[in-house]
Formats: structure tokens, sequence, C-alpha cells
């Protein structure tokens, strides 16, 4: 079993134990004050037997405690969905190369990479995507899905990791990402597609670059590109065991967007950049309808404790809390 809000667990069934110990500790402290009176003696007292009460406390913190756990998100098992929206089909290509580890963006590019895909999946729940990170070579990690938490998921794996310098794997072949992103996307007919890069860097490969170019005209593919770092600051990392400049530049980002009728944005520290590309996207791409098959691993469960916890609820409401006074002629 898992939970979407693990920390309501945490934070009420803790405080609900304390407030039920509350109560029983106020409740010994009256019943202590009324025999202390003599109002505990049956002729004055025209409450329910002791057992009644007991039943109604326990069946109302019962249900509280059900509501609890309902809130918390509950789930298990598995199931099949299918999921319809209206969107465009999006290549996420993202720059595993080692200079993405330079930390002149917090906590470095890399994760700042991380970051914004994330939010623009956020901000647009309903397009398509394929992630395709690249260092000198390009791999797709996932195909076109709508799925965007298991896309999140795969992000976090993208980085310099997956493309080992001993093999001669890094570097920064931002030309070739494209053209392979281009492959992808001739699968799908259609006019709704468009390429998003998050890189920081230039490709010294003008020929394949222009090659990107013709290509991404050719099928109709506007190519997006959010630049990661900071070209005031000066920045390095150890690499390989020396200590080596790490530049940023946005001349090849800039082309790459300015010759498909795309976008280049700097990353920035709010979401300015996510919502100019999508109000871009949104305005420049056509969007699809779609369809698509989705295996939830765990499922919902909340009204498994939510219908007990309100009829709980109910029950305790209906139970007597007074005695009708027997007058006797």
């Amino acid at each position: 079993m898992t939970w979407t809000h693990p920390w309501i667990l945490f934070a009420f069934l803790p405080l609900c134990a304390f407030l039920a110990l509350l109560q029983i500790i106020w409740r010994k402290r009256i019943q202590q004050q009324q025999a202390s009176i003599g109002a505990t003696q049956p002729a004055l007292n025209n409450s329910v037997k002791l057992i009644a009460v007991h039943i109604r406390v326990s069946i109302t913190w019962l249900a509280m405690v059900l509501l609890i756990i309902a809130s918390a998100g509950p789930r298990w098992g598995s199931g099949d969905v299918t999921r319809n929206a209206v969107g465009s089909y999006l290549v996420f290509a993202i720059d595993c190369s080692r200079s993405m580890l330079a930390e002149d963006l917090y906590p470095n590019r890399m994760k700042q990479a991380h970051f914004k895909a994330l939010d623009f999946m956020k901000a647009n729940p309903e397009h398509k995507v394929a992630l395709l990170p690249f260092a000198r070579i390009a791999t797709l990690r996932t195909p076109f899905t709508g799925d965007h938490v298991a896309v999140s998921e795969m992000i976090k794996d993208c980085t310099p990791d997956l493309f080992p310098a001993e093999y001669g794997f890094q570097g920064t072949a931002i030309g070739k990402t494209v053209l392979e992103s281009c492959t992808l996307l001739q699968n799908h007919r259609g006019s709704s597609l468009a390429v998003v890069i998050f890189s920081d860097g230039s490709d010294k490969d003008e020929e394949a670059i222009q090659q990107a170019i013709a290509e991404a005209k050719k099928h109709g593919i506007r190519i997006y590109c959010v630049f990661l770092g900071d070209t005031e600051r000066e920045v390095s990392l150890m690499i390989d065991g020396k200590e080596q400049k790490m530049t940023a530049s946005r001349s090849t980002l800039d082309a790459l967007a300015l010759g498909s009728g795309g976008l280049s944005v700097n990353a920035t520290n709010d979401n300015t950049d996510i919502i100019a590309l999508s109000d871009h996207i949104l305005k420049n791409i056509n969007q699809e309808d779609w369809a698509e098959q989705q295996r939830l691993v765990a499922m919902e469960r909340y009204q498994w404790f939510l219908i007990p916890a309100i009829l709980l609820f109910i029950l305790s409401l209906l139970l007597p809390s007074r005695r009708a006074i027997v007058h006797v002629a």
C-alpha cells in the first residue's frame, strides 16, 4: 500500500489520539465532580447508560480515523484506464553532457534541466511526451506517452552517467539529436509536432545544425529551447582530473529556434520561461485528440475508508444521547 499524502497520517493520527485522550480525562473529571455532589444518582440523572455513551464516542472517533486515512489517499492494486486528451507531440531532448554539472545555476545546470522539464509537464498535462537524453549520441528513454508520472521518474536518471566518457559518449551533439528527434516524430503524421531542448551549450558541427533546421522545416517541426547557464559567470569543473572552464552559449539554440519557427528562452527562477514556451506552442502548433490505455499500478482506494466514515458519523448522530423520563402517576 502507498499513500498520496502520507504527511496527513503523520500529522493528524497522533493529533486524533491526543484529543481522544484529552476527552477521556475530561469525562473522568466531570464524572468525579458529579459524584461529589450526588448528581450521578439514578433518580437525578436522565443520561443514557454509560455503555451507550462509550459506544457513541468510540464510533465517532473511529469515523474520524477512517476520514483521516481516506484523506491520505491510500493506493493499492492495479487496473487499466483510458485517458483522452487534446495536445501536441513533444520530444524532450535533455543535455546530459558533463558541463551540465556546472553550478552557475542552483544547484547545477543538470538539476535545473530536470526542474524545468517537470515544470513544463505540470503546466501542460495534455501533451504526449517522448524523452530523448543526449550527449555525443542520443538515446530514447521513453516513447510518446501521456503518462507524465512515468516520464518524471525517467527524467531523474537523465545525468552524465548515462553517457560514460570512457566509451567516448560525452559531448554536445545538439544537431544530431534534433535529426534523431525528427526521425522519431516522422512516425507520427500530423502538424502537432515539436522538439523541446534543455541545454547549456553550442554545437560546433555547423553542418549538422543546418541539416537539423532543414529537416525540421521539411516536416513542420518547431524547435523550442531552454538555455541553462549564466553567460556572465565563470565556472569550472574537475573533468578527468583536470580543472576545466565551463562556458555557456545559446548561439546554437537560438539558430535552431529561429530557423524552425520555434522559441528560445533563458531558464528563469520563476515560471516565466515555461509560460512563454507553453503559450507559443498553444498558438503555433496544432492540438490533436489522442487516447491512451494506461495501467495504474496503485489505484486510489480512498472510498473504501470514506464511505464507512460517513456511515459511522451518521450512526453516531442517530444513537440516543438522552433517555426519556418516565413520569409515575
